[in-house]
């Protein structure tokens, strides 16, 4: 790894520049957030790197510590309205053609019930017939 030749530390971010990266973090998604701030954080513990990029480093991990925050209280809140929203499921409109048939349905129905009152059985012929 070549040594970082920059003797003075470099600048914080121009206010252009930082604006700039608030909307690349804004734009990433949480998985994507979540390795930029791990891969800061390993940045920042390495000591091999040269003081002049912590300032920068550290500026970015803040604001994309920030952006996670963010992108997982709107994931969770779309969550969360997912659940709580309930899902309306429409009742189709009944036609002639179903209304006749669940009215049929309900007389074949009727007649049934009508023809079993008449075939009760005495318990003596049913003795009988089990024999």
């Amino acid at each position: 790894m070549k040594k970082d030749v920059i003797a003075t530390p470099l600048l914080p971010f121009s206010d252009e520049e930082e604006t700039a990266l608030i909307e690349r973090l804004a734009a990433m998604d949480s998985a994507a957030l979540t390795h930029y701030t791990e891969s800061a954080r390993l940045s920042l513990a390495n000591k091999g790197l040269d003081a002049s990029w912590r300032p920068r480093i550290e500026i970015g991990l803040q604001r994309a510590e920030v952006a996670l925050a963010k992108q997982l209280l709107a994931e969770a809140a779309a969550a969360a309205a997912a659940e709580v929203a309930p899902v309306a499921v429409a009742k189709a409109p009944k036609t002639a053609k179903a209304k006749s048939a669940k009215s049929a349905k309900a007389k074949s129905v009727e007649a049934e019930t009508d023809d079993d009152e008449g075939d009760e059985v005495e318990p003596a012929e049913a003795k009988s017939v089990e024999a």
